[in-house]
């Protein structure tokens, strides 16, 4: 069991078209929101049930809530009026987290995200009944009591701390609401200077592809095509990422005030980096919610890239296509690798069926 995602199943498609509509931005922009506050929140929530009657205050709140299923809270979604549905979630997750943690959270959203931190805010007013409806499902189907629940959410800490996005962490430093997922600082150790290190080769001159910010995603493809075909000849070999900023050629792949090159190559650069840490059954549990929010990303993607004039969607499809050709074997060598088909199988479907949908 992994509570983030079962977290995610509450905000699939339906719901993050839902809400982009009702804050007035791109689905893509809401699922990169989602995919940092959802985990922050289960963080902030660990954090709760571990303090002196905290969990018996998270209980009181879960016998509350009425949403315990994905079809319940896209029903509430769309019955309720959702601003006020907004209001009242952070409302509850103020009083759970406190004010000024909130406040911290919405601010590092607006900024991972690229919105302004009254979207944010609205945002994590939706996340909140979401985690919980999570929380209370996962607690009637146990059975659990308060400490029941401390037990669950101390358990989930791995799985929260691999579904928090690279680099979002530093952005709330000394918030605390990742306190309870994250090893307290060691005192700092006196240790020998380092032996001089050999001259190091000269450093490749920099390459250009200001358009798809591509170079990291192509350098950790390469690393992965060596970890996975390297250490099993009996793996299907994976062939290295072509430079596709070049592909690129100039054309604007803009749809509105969302480049697509850009967009399309962070979310290749998160996919090849889930798809690296799964090695069983433990860590494709761990990466699942990576790769569903790879899955959703994608999805939206498609959806804007039908809006680009003829010849920009040519050269789009070109670049996906030839990502596909990467992506794709990393996916098989994943799963044969780690035994884990009946978790991945799913979510890769979802990802390769975006990608061959873009590539037309």
């Amino acid at each position: 069991m992994n509570i983030v995602s079962m977290g995610m199943k509450f905000l699939g498609p339906t719901v993050v078209t839902k809400v982009a509509s009702m804050l007035g931005i791109n689905n893509t922009m809401v699922t990169s929101l989602i995919g940092a506050a959802l985990p922050t929140v289960l963080a902030g929530l660990t954090g709760k049930a571990s303090s002196e009657g905290g969990a018996n205050a998270l209980m009181g709140l879960l016998g509350q809530q009425q949403v315990d299923s994905p079809e319940a809270f896209e029903a509430a979604l769309a019955d309720a009026d959702p601003n006020e549905l907004a209001q009242s979630g952070g409302s509850m997750l103020s009083g759970l987290l406190g004010g000024d943690a909130t406040d911290a959270l919405a601010g590092a959203l607006g900024q991972h995200a690229g919105v302004d931190q009254g979207n944010a805010s609205s945002l994590l007013g939706l996340i909140a009944p979401a985690a919980m409806g999570a929380l209370k499902g996962e607690v009637s189907s146990a059975g659990l009591d308060a400490s029941g629940l401390a037990s669950l959410l101390e358990g989930q800490k791995d799985n929260i701390t691999a579904a928090m996005p690279a680099g979002f962490a530093d952005r709330l430093a000394g918030t605390g609401l990742l306190d309870s997922i994250q090893p307290p600082a060691q005192p700092a150790v006196a240790t020998p200077a380092p032996a001089p290190a050999p001259a190091a080769a000269p450093a490749a001159a920099p390459g250009g592809g200001g358009l798809f910010k591509i170079i990291a995603p192509v350098v950790l493809v390469a690393g992965l095509g060596w970890y996975f075909f390297g250490q099993s000849p009996s793996l299907p070999e994976v062939p290295e990422m072509p430079d596709l900023a070049s592909m690129a050629d100039g054309v604007d792949l803009s749809v509105g005030d969302v480049d697509l090159g850009s967009e399309f190559g962070t979310v290749i650069s998160d996919l090849t980096g889930s798809l690296g840490g799964i090695t069983d059954t433990a860590s494709a549990e761990a990466a699942l919610p990576g790769l569903e929010a790879a899955g959703d990303q994608l999805g939206a993607l498609g959806e804007l890239a039908g809006e680009l004039p003829e010849e920009a969607q040519g050269v789009f499809g070109g670049i996906v296509g030839s990502a596909l050709g990467t992506i794709r074997p990393m996916i098989e060598n994943a799963i044969a690798g780690s035994g884990a088909g009946s978790i991945l199988q799913p979510v890769a479907d979802t990802i390769l069926g975006a990608l061959e949908g873009m590539a037309g």
